[in-house]
């Protein structure tokens, strides 16, 4: 038995298995050169007995390929005429299925752009996990299930698409929206920077899971804003962030929504101390206003600025990740350094002043 002419449906790979009496066998079929042939043997007391088994394997993915991983995968603002259909999805080979993976998709525009997402599609393998609409975070987050979600970009050990600012060079993501049910699709995401990263992770996955019980799909669009000019991202061995709504100053304005990074010095820990109470479904809180605070490249805590008469000299204290705080702390061990920075995110939308300190800290 000869298989051929099964190369019209490029780029494409076949896999066929062979099933006999005696054996099994499988391969990978992938240029119009190759073929396969059965021969065998055949008595008239032991006849040929077998079948063979065939899938095509559809290898496309959208954008260019990036980073190391096999599912990697970025799309430039500059070669948008070379992706015709704008879109966006989990990869539709079978082979990066069924024993853990990651997708990561990076979008990069020029200096003066943003990035518009909209994700049209989500399965999530039946995992119980849900996306929930936060105010104290000002964004969609996932509850339910640490095996499955999609995030925009910052990771928090959570499975599926994750979606994540970019705001600085070198420096640790930001989380946006993370997605994890299909509840709220279409789900439309803007970027605050010109860089955004949606990142795919699924968990215990087995045999049978492949892209027709989890997959996500969407499709993507750089728009021209007028850029923030700051950086934002401030070191020493202490000092203080302040601002001020509503802001004024026109350049300023730009960077409304943009976060504040603290980058401690080379082997120092940061300390980073600001007025409130860590928010909770249970906290009351005088203001709409947020401050949320990001360690080690993930949300940690929203904090309400204003708490009430009870709680208002309260302060809310937090620490580079890796710092041990107590005697029962474990100490990590070389090469295994967390990420120390922390990043600062003021929610405003009322007028008031906020200061957040920060200190560093050196190891003894």
């Amino acid at each position: 038995m000869v298989l051929c002419s099964l190369f019209d449906f490029l780029p494409f790979l076949i896999f066929v298995s062979f099933e006999s009496l005696e054996s099994r066998k499988e391969y990978r079929v992938s240029s119009f050169e190759n073929f396969l042939g059965f021969r065998g043997r055949s008595q008239s007391f032991k006849p040929v007995n077998f079948r063979a088994l065939y899938e095509f394997v559809d290898l496309h993915q959208d954008g260019d390929a990036y980073g190391s991983g096999p599912c990697s995968r970025i799309f430039y603002s500059r070669n948008r005429d070379h992706y015709p259909d704008r879109r966006f999805q989990a990869p539709r080979d079978i082979f990066l299925y069924g024993r853990g993976g990651a997708k990561n998709i990076r979008f990069e525009g020029e200096h003066d752009e943003i990035v518009r997402l909209r994700f049209n599609k989500l399965l999530n393998g039946n995992r119980t996990c849900r996306s929930v609409s936060s105010r104290d975070f000002n964004r969609q987050l996932c509850v339910g299930s640490e095996n499955f979600s999609v995030k925009r970009v910052t990771s928090t050990g959570e499975t599926g698409p994750q979606v994540f600012d970019v705001p600085w060079p070198n420096a640790p993501p930001v989380q946006r929206d993370c997605l994890c049910s299909n509840r709220s699709l279409p789900m439309n995401v803007k970027s605050t920077s010109n860089i955004v990263e949606v990142h795919f992770t699924v968990k215990s996955m087995d045999a049978l899971d492949d892209y027709n019980n989890l997959f996500f799909e969407g499709t993507w669009d750089f728009i021209k804003t007028s850029p923030c000019m700051q950086k934002r991202r401030v070191r020493g061995p202490s000092g203080e962030i302040r601002y001020k709504a509503p802001i004024i100053d026109e350049d300023e304005k730009n960077c409304e929504k943009y976060p504040w990074l603290i980058e401690p010095g080379p082997n120092q820990y940061l300390y980073v101390k600001m007025h409130g109470t860590i928010m909770s479904n249970t906290s009351k809180c005088a203001t709409k206003n947020r401050i949320v605070v990001h360690t080690g490249g993930a949300i940690h805590v929203s904090v309400c600025p204003r708490p009430p008469a009870e709680s208002r000299h309260y302060v809310v204290e937090v620490f580079s990740d890796g710092w041990a705080v107590s005697s029962n702390a474990m100490i990590l061990a070389p090469g295994q350094d967390p990420v120390r920075t922390i990043a600062v995110e003021f929610i405003v939308e009322e007028p008031d002043t906020y200061t957040v300190t920060w200190l560093e800290l050196t190891r003894r």
